[in-house]
């Protein structure tokens, strides 16, 4: 592929060890029969807890109030009762408080059918709401708010829009399978940003070694007739930091200190993409994420 590109200075190429799980499909892990919530799930802010002990829940259900904009709303991903509300440890080392549910009752759309939602005359104001109230964050790892981002401060103007399927990690293949399998629904989530914010141009950076998905997303997206740009990038860490990835796909530099809307350009995951598409079409906070689980320990 000669239109591959990456960014022009440092880098390096460990062993990715991702042929454990590239070519694996994504399936569901056991459902919990006691789920541990916490209220800090996100970059900013915890969420207010809003339940008790004892407390029934519906799978679904807001259990925690963001606290501004700088925080995000939390829901319970089962169906239960609350049987303690107590503080954890996170991996970052931040304690939080979190709710525990022990799984009773019936889910209310996992393993069901889901009737899709027109979004196509919703106001960009209505759409990032709803984005707020479904507890959108970003999941490439910064968790940062989904909506706090996309709400472009006043003189500025999007004009990129650079979708991250970059996931130069070793191991990680999350987002690989992602586009692979959910190449639609990523699709639709870029749209629906689009419709947000108004890009002039829309790029979506994915790396050489996930030809397949290059290849679905482009398809998908001849086929939509839509003028979404897929960069083939050679492989070299760290290329998903998104500073990395914006010098890679538009050729600009962010300022030291600054922020990629400083030279119009916003970032977002892949996965973040699929989150938005269940918020807005299938109404669906967000309570799941795929994730890899992988090493040579894995039978």
């Amino acid at each position: 592929m000669s239109e591959q590109v990456t960014f022009p200075k440092g880098g390096v190429h460990p062993f990715d060890f991702k042929s454990f799980t590239s070519g694996v499909p994504i399936r569901n892990a056991p459902i919990p029969a006691l789920a541990v919530i916490p209220m800090q799930q996100h970059m900013g802010k915890p969420a207010q807890c809003l339940v008790s002990k004892d407390d029934l829940v519906r799978e679904g259900m807001l259990i925690g109030q963001a606290q501004g904009v700088f925080s995000a709303n939390i829901h319970s991903p089962i169906p239960g009762v609350v049987k303690e509300i107590h503080k954890i440890y996170l991996p970052t080392g931040i304690r939080s408080e979190a709710v525990a549910i022990e799984l009773q009752g019936e889910f209310d759309r996992s393993g069901k059918d889901e009737p899709r939602l027109e979004w196509q005359g919703i106001s960009g104001s209505d759409l990032l709401k709803n984005l707020a109230d479904k507890g959108i964050v970003g999941l490439g790892g910064a968790t940062f708010p989904t909506v706090l981002k996309y709400t472009i401060r006043e003189g500025f103007q999007v004009e990129y829009f650079v979708v991250n399927g970059v996931e130069c990690e070793p191991f990680l293949t999350a987002d690989h399978r992602l586009m692979v399998e959910k190449s639609l629904e990523i699709i639709e989530g870029i749209r629906i940003v689009q419709q947000i914010m108004k890009p002039r141009q829309i790029i979506i950076g994915i790396e050489e070694n996930k030809a397949d998905a290059i290849a679905v997303m482009r398809e998908n997206i001849v086929r939509a007739g839509l003028d979404f740009e897929v960069v083939a990038l050679k492989v070299k860490y760290p290329q998903g930091d998104e500073k990395q990835l914006i010098k890679a796909v538009i050729g600009k530099e962010v300022p030291s200190g600054g922020l990629p809307l400083d030279i119009g350009a916003v970032v977002s995951n892949a996965g973040t993409m699929l989150a938005i598409y269940e918020a807005v079409v299938l109404d669906k906070p967000l309570i799941e994420r795929v994730v890899t689980v992988s090493g040579s320990i894995i039978r």
